[in-house]
């Protein structure tokens, strides 16, 4: 899947984001790490809107990276993205 830019990090999409519970989605710091951030979300049909919560633990549909880590690994050549809004 393509990366996408925002303002401070990179997306890097694991899962289509039509594939869940449009209620479920959160973000947090993966672990071990305090720079970049997991989205996770929970399966369509599987959110309980009662409880508030998922029936089973949320999955992985997005990775964060921050945008000036990516842009040292772009000046190496390891990464390849075409956005106007990712420049160095």
């Amino acid at each position: 899947m393509p990366l996408e830019v925002t303002e401070n990090f990179i997306r890097e999409r694991k899962l289509e984001p039509n594939n869940f519970d449009k209620r479920s989605f959160r973000a947090q710091f993966l672990k071990n790490s305090t720079t970049h951030k997991g989205i996770f979300a929970c399966p369509t049909r599987l959110w309980s809107p009662e409880a508030n919560r998922c029936k089973i633990s949320p999955k992985l549909q997005s990775i964060l990276h921050p945008k000036k880590e990516f842009k040292e690994k772009c000046k190496h050549g390891r990464c390849k993205i075409k956005d106007s809004r990712f420049s160095y």
